[in-house]
Parts: structure tokens; C-alpha cells; sequence
């Protein structure tokens, strides 16, 4: 009995991972192989501001879906502010936020 479970799992993993691979290839238009090639773009934003002691409250607007690409991954970088990402009439927001700031702070 404990086989079967092995081989069921190992049955689903492997099904999951091939859909997965042929959703990236066919959908997102990730090349398969090294002679395929495509274009990749890497968008970075740097924010840097000098703040009064005290609490401090930021919002940057971000891509949601730009036409003609697709977002694969997103990161922030924002030591120890809190950070949540919403959606307002279709434009999406990064918000930053800290209890207490003080001179220059880069995000």
C-alpha cells in the first residue's frame, strides 16, 4: 500500500511539473531551448528621500499588466518598512510604511 502512494505522488508531481513547464513555454513564451531566444527586460526604481524624525508613508505606482509583456517576477527591496501592494481602479500601488524615520532612506 505505502508503494502506491510513493508512485501516486511521484504520478502528480510529475504531471504538475510537466504542465507547468508547457504553461511557461506556450503561454509566457519562455524559449525551451538554448538556440531559442527572446526578450527579457529588467525594470528597476530606486527611491531615496530625506525625512524628519517620525512616521513615514509611501506609494509608488506599478505596472499591472503592460500590454505586449508579461511580469514574471517582482521583488522589493525596503529595509524594515512595511510593504503592501493594492489595487486601485486598475492601477496598482506599492505602499510603504514606518513608524520612525529619520534623515535619508533609500528604497
Amino acid at each position: 500500500m505505502r508503494k502506491l502512494h510513493v508512485r501516486m505522488l511521484a504520478l502528480v508531481l510529475t504531471v504538475l511539473g510537466l504542465w507547468m513547464a508547457g504553461y511557461k513555454v506556450i503561454e509566457l513564451g519562455i524559449p525551451l531551448s538554448p538556440a531559442d531566444k527572446t526578450e527579457v527586460w529588467s525594470v528597476e526604481a530606486r527611491i531615496e528621500f530625506n525625512t524628519e524624525p517620525g512616521a513615514v508613508k509611501l506609494d509608488f505606482p506599478i505596472l499591472n499588466q503592460p500590454p505586449g509583456f508579461v511580469v514574471i517576477d517582482e521583488d522589493f527591496i525596503s529595509n524594515n518598512y512595511g510593504l503592501a501592494t493594492e489595487m486601485e481602479g486598475g492601477n496598482r500601488w506599492a505602499r510603504w510604511a514606518v513608524r520612525r524615520a529619520r534623515g535619508r532612506q533609500i528604497l
